[in-house]
């Protein structure tokens, strides 16, 4: 995994958030908007959120994980996966209706979710560069369920949801 993927090293971690944050910041220049970088918009405080989140998480993981400081700490950094994740989205969001209204396009009808994040790395395909996305592999893994939207960060667990026999 560190010599095939790009995200395999801190390094490369780092070179591909660059590249990312240079293309917005590319963009905005495109479009002739003034605004601030990409790394200053998802620079946002969550620490409240942050402590909030990591509690909830802990539910689904104990069971399946144990109780210990480990689990205590990967809820912690889905935390910050989420929160993160839930900023770039609505950085996205704000774009796209700034993309929309200088050209006169109706906004989506409906939000950008983190599972619309997931199709992009699906239709990359099966190549070593990829890796799976997490909130998928800890929906199959142990059932824990992560939404992700502009407006919120919800966590249930397979259990949580009913099954089609539930629904009859």
């Amino acid at each position: 995994m560190q010599r095939v993927t790009l995200l395999g090293t801190e390094e490369r971690r780092t070179s591909r958030e660059r590249a990312y944050a240079g293309i917005f910041d590319q963009c905005g220049l495109g479009l002739r908007v003034a605004y601030d970088g990409l790394e200053e918009r998802l620079a946002a405080s969550h620490a409240d959120k942050h402590r909030v989140l990591s509690e909830e998480l802990l539910v689904p993981l104990h069971p399946a994980l144990g109780v210990s400081p480990y689990t205590s700490a990967f809820a912690a950094e889905l935390a910050d996966f989420a929160l993160d994740t839930q900023a770039i989205i609505a950085v996205s969001e704000r774009c796209q209706d700034a993309v929309n209204a200088s050209i006169g396009r109706a906004s989506p009808a409906r939000a950008f979710t983190v599972a619309d994040i997931a199709v992009h790395g699906r239709l990359l395909g099966n190549v070593p560069q990829r890796l799976p996305f997490l909130t998928e592999e800890l929906a199959e893994a142990i059932g824990c369920l992560l939404s992700i939207d502009a407006n919120g960060i919800a966590v249930t667990t397979s259990s949580d949801i009913p099954s089609s026999a539930d629904i009859r």
